[in-house]
């Protein structure tokens, strides 16, 4: 019967296209899953890339950054420093100490510093956390394989800006970081934007894994720092959360933060229309993202450092004037 011809036919056809489609993406690699490719720059990856930096912190010393989109530009070319940019794992508790665990001394002795972003937006629970000590070439396709609608995206994005190369805004470089070419691009505000956090911390589980990695760090002498996220004056944060979140940490043995949600002179710089250090409202731009963590956390500005209780309650009163 005919229709059964056309029905393997098709059935060929599909899979032979699927398998080209599949084949394409292995040697593109567009999420850096398997770290080698036929293009030279990389716009998107998932939180398997930290991989790859777990095998770097295998033979060489760096500092490792842990954060969110807010900390995804700091970068070794900038800062000086040889660091790895861990915000593909998004800055998440449970994923750092997932992470932490699996290191060995050798690893230990290589992190010469951690310096963790801490907002709202890291205090949710992952449950797909990684297996640091399985690496073989069958886990990385398993990781690849089905191509969902997202790896598709990345696929094109990768081939049409390599070839397009004059259009690229940005690119993954080595170190993790996002390395964006217009370094001082700024942005216009018109209207107030309001933080947008929804997970009841008094009952997350977040906050005291986050714990769990400052006693594992000092345990093993690995000395950690943590700072917040910088943000316009047009930015309307959610303070009680925040403080709420400090205040539970700073019981909890942390040696305080670099607070740094408002900047006088950053966060309120507007040129006519532009707020000239950021992206947008909750993002600094690629410059001032690394002259603010050089000057004021790799630096150690003790003005900005809370310490106690006591510093907190002072510092959200003053906030509370922001405008």
């Amino acid at each position: 019967m005919h229709y059964k011809k056309w029905i393997i036919l098709l059935f060929a056809v599909s899979t032979l296209m699927y398998g080209s489609i599949f084949l394409l993406y292995l040697v593109v690699d567009p999420e850096q899953i398997f770290n080698k490719s036929i293009t030279k720059y990389k716009f998107g990856y998932t939180k398997y890339y930290s991989k790859h930096q777990y095998e770097k912190l295998k033979s060489h010393k760096y500092i490792l950054i842990f954060g969110t989109s807010r900390s995804q530009a700091l970068s070794s070319k900038e800062l000086g420093e040889p660091l790895l940019n861990f915000h593909n794992i998004y800055g998440e508790p449970g994923d750092i100490l997932n992470f932490l665990k699996q290191l060995d001394k050798q690893q230990i002795q290589n992190t010469k510093h951690i310096y963790y972003l801490v907002s709202l937006d890291t205090m949710r629970n992952d449950i797909n956390l990684l297996d640091y000590s399985v690496y073989t070439i069958w886990d990385e396709v398993a990781e690849a394989f089905p191509l969902g609608n997202l790896s598709l995206k990345y696929l094109m994005r990768d081939i049409i800006n390599n070839i397009r190369r004059k259009s690229i805004y940005y690119y993954v470089d080595d170190d993790g970081s996002q390395f964006i070419y217009d370094k001082n691009k700024t942005t216009v505000l018109n209207r107030t934007v309001k933080q947008s956090f929804n997970i009841n911390l008094k009952k997350s589980k977040s906050i005291e894994t986050l714990l769990k990695i400052d006693t594992f760090c000092k345990k093993v002498g690995i000395k950690i720092t943590y700072y917040t996220p910088t943000y316009t004056n047009k930015y309307t944060l959610q303070k009680e959360q925040l403080f709420f979140m400090w205040k539970q940490l700073l019981q909890g043995g942390i040696d305080g933060f670099y607070a740094l949600y408002y900047l006088n002179g950053t966060s309120n710089e507007v040129i006519g229309k532009r707020y000239t250090k950021f992206l947008d409202a909750s993002h600094l731009n690629y410059y001032n993202m690394n002259k603010v963590f050089k000057n004021i956390v790799l630096d150690e500005d003790s003005k900005y450092k809370i310490k106690d209780e006591q510093t907190l309650v002072e510092y959200f009163n003053k906030m509370k004037e922001v405008k």
